[in-house]
């Protein structure tokens, strides 16, 4: 006779615990819009797919339907194909394609182009309201940044949220004294074993001085001061139809490294 699989579910904070008989554990990530989860499935046995292992993946799935604005986000690589093949089998498709570009900082070294130089004034000494006043205007219109419009406060938090969070890395970029554009720049000191990985939360530029040749020399010093505040290798992304930045990111760093899929139902 078969048994119903006992399938125990708890939410912990941001996360989804799911428990088949005690022995199996799903743990889903849940960030923004998205839910995340860490290899969508952790499981304790290597040897592939099991009872167990579907009828945890099956509750995920029906969990995720009640949640039609999330996303799933699986790397593609050859490592996750088994389950990608097992998303799409279940209903999921491509709602977009986001590009992961690395560059080793060690070795790059900073040179001043031919635009006069760029100043920064950092959140730390800033007007906070005016700051972010400042930073929602830059984040409009990016298609990866919907909730600067819709929900400010949400979309600040958000991107403030990681433990290395500095104000002092929060900077305001200006070009002869007008306002440009943003870098919040985050350090991650174990991105990497032995490496200090920095990323531009969110990168942008005021509308008025869009279209203006800008954003490429602006990522290149972002790099440099990336490098200036330790770290050691360069992570970037951007959504495959943010064609301004693919452009961008190929110029400053070279070819995506992976390209990383956001699945729904």
């Amino acid at each position: 006779m078969n048994q119903t699989p006992i399938i125990n579910k708890e939410i912990k904070g941001n996360q989804f615990l799911y428990t088949y008989l005690e022995k199996e554990t799903i743990i889903a990530k849940i960030g923004g819009v998205f839910i995340v989860p860490n290899e969508l499935i952790v499981l304790r046995q290597k040897s592939g797919p099991t009872p167990a292992t579907n009828a945890l993946r099956l509750a995920f799935v029906e969990d995720f339907r009640k949640m039609p604005a999330c996303v799933i986000q699986v790397p593609n690589v050859p490592a996750r194909k088994a389950m990608l093949d097992w998303l799409y089998e279940v209903g999921f498709k491509i709602k977009y394609k986001k590009y992961l570009y690395f560059k080793d900082l060690k070795t790059f070294d900073y040179q001043p182009t031919a635009l006069p130089p760029f100043t920064f004034k950092s959140l730390a000494d800033a007007d906070p309201s005016y700051f972010k006043k400042c930073l929602f205007e830059a984040a409009e219109g990016d298609p990866t940044t919907d909730t600067a419009t819709s929900n400010p406060q949400k979309f600040f938090d958000e991107l403030a949220d990681y433990p290395t969070f500095d104000p002092n890395h929060w900077q305001m970029v200006y070009l002869n004294e007008n306002l440009i554009g943003f870098i919040t720049a985050k350090l991650i000191p174990e991105g990497e074993p032995n490496e200090v990985e920095g990323n531009i939360q969110l990168f942008a530029i005021m509308p008025a001085f869009r279209q203006k040749g800008l954003g490429k020399h602006l990522h290149y010093r972002a790099m440099g001061y990336l490098k200036e505040i330790g770290a050691t290798i360069y992570f970037g992304s951007t959504a495959e139809a943010n064609v301004g930045m693919v452009k961008i990111f190929k110029q400053n760093v070279g070819e995506m490294e992976r390209e990383q899929l956001f699945l729904g139902l």
